[in-house]
């Protein structure tokens, strides 16, 4: 059990021979409540859409959610999924907060799924953060949990809880020694260290979940989500304003929580880098946040377009 969750700094004199006997650079103790029954099958070949939400912050340490979720991120982004830029999925959340009265929060995987065109999401809580400085040494811990669950079925997947120690403390032996002994305990207290801690515990999280099939893939092709309206008709004067700009958009109609929904959609494009392009230039000279939209036409095993 992580014993305080919240952020804890102590100065003290007190023995500490057994303490830094035992100090080493850094130490993990083994993942727990560990769920790791995702599968593949060998026809189950299409790409994976993954949506990394925001993380929860079950400590006082302000922003470490932040900061543990963008390294989940760029250690997640090696493995064999097509995972959404956190900065779209920040922007869909923030524009459903602002036409409905429901927090993501509060919705199954299975909406999300939908709201995101997503296979799977992945939900995220930095359960212990932890300092201490006792001059000669000093130690942060920190203890996260990541849950992947499929939007479908809405079973988790995989879990797991890590925690992770780093250490910095040795015994002296001379009054420079202690000298020295202090300036690095102070030192490991940077910001610096919390950041390298963050993201061994991350890669050592990241590298346990199972990669699906990678697929040959025959072609590909781009969608850009521009906005959702709940009334049709804002949805086709918001189609007109792009017309005007030379798009071509089209709307589209999706039920979300129950409601109904209409998309504007722009594409498809064959060249990503076309679709990027457009993007920015609609996020630019509009109020929308629009995202980009990735599918997949898998190769069979003869070699043929699926």
């Amino acid at each position: 059990m992580f014993p305080n969750r919240s952020n804890v700094i102590k100065i003290a004199f007190i023995p500490l021979l057994p303490l830094l006997l035992s100090a080493c650079m850094y130490a993990h103790s083994p993942g727990i409540q560990d769920i790791s029954s995702l599968r593949w099958t060998k026809k189950d070949n299409t790409p994976k859409t993954v949506v990394i939400l925001p993380f929860f912050n079950n400590t006082s340490e302000a922003n470490i959610e932040t900061l543990v979720r963008k390294s989940f991120y760029d250690n997640f982004s090696s493995k064999n999924y097509h995972d959404l830029e956190l900065g779209e999925v920040d922007s869909v959340l923030r524009a459903l907060q602002n036409t409905s009265s429901e927090s993501w929060k509060s919705l199954p995987p299975s909406t999300l799924g939908n709201l995101f065109r997503a296979d799977f999401v992945i939900y995220g809580r930095v359960e212990g953060f932890r300092k201490i400085f006792l001059v000669l040494y000093s130690q942060i811990a920190l203890k996260v949990e990541v849950e992947m669950v499929a939007c479908k079925s809405k079973s988790i997947v995989f879990r797991k809880t890590i925690l992770m120690r780093s250490h910095e403390g040795g015994l002296p032996l001379s009054i420079s020694d202690i000298v020295l002994a202090t300036i690095r305990s102070g030192l490991q207290m940077q910001k610096k260290d919390t950041l390298d801690l963050i993201d061994r515990l991350n890669r050592k999280l990241v590298a346990q979940i199972p990669d699906p099939p990678s697929p040959p893939i025959a072609s590909i092709f781009t969608e850009i989500q521009v906005a959702s309206f709940l009334e049709k008709k804002k949805a086709i004067a918001a189609t007109r304003q792009f017309e005007k700009e030379g798009l071509r958009p089209r709307i589209e109609a999706a039920t979300i929580s129950n409601q109904l929904w209409y998309r504007i959609l722009l594409g498809p494009y064959h060249d990503p880098s076309e679709a990027a392009k457009i993007r920015s230039r609609v996020a630019g000279s509009s109020q929308f946040h629009p995202i980009l939209i990735h599918h997949y036409f898998p190769l069979a095993d003869n070699g043929h377009q699926i």
